[in-house]
């Protein structure tokens, strides 16, 4: 069986996602839950934000291999693959972080379910 990629189609579809998450994560952690890190060791604002163009390109190919990854090992695409297939992608990257979390004081389960969901 073979299959074949639409590149146009699929670099335009992916990148376009990879956008519209980091827009949402961004918005997410700065509005939504900004209460939720008062505690949280990071670095100040004003280190983070030269760090943005970088974490732009990060999103941009990670999504962007996930995707191609994806098409690769469902040839049989649907929704459910893919919810499927994001599920344990997902989990499998945020995994370490759950480490980070145990091990830090002051972060509590509710830290740590969230960073799972996300």
């Amino acid at each position: 069986m073979t299959i074949t990629v639409n590149w146009p189609r699929f670099l335009l579809a992916s990148i376009l996602g990879a956008i519209l998450v980091f827009v949402l994560d961004v918005l997410w952690h700065t509005h939504v839950v900004a209460d939720m890190y008062v505690n949280y060791p990071s670095r100040p604002a004003d280190e983070v934000k030269p760090l943005m163009p970088f974490l732009f390109a990060t999103y941009l190919v990670q999504l962007v291999i996930f995707c191609y990854l994806y098409l690769r090992m469902y040839p049989q695409r649907s929704l459910a693959n893919a919810v499927w297939w994001g599920a344990w992608g997902g989990f499998f990257v945020v995994l370490p972080n759950g480490q980070f979390f145990v091990g830090t004081p002051n972060m509590g389960w509710d830290l740590l379910a969230m960073q799972m969901v996300e």
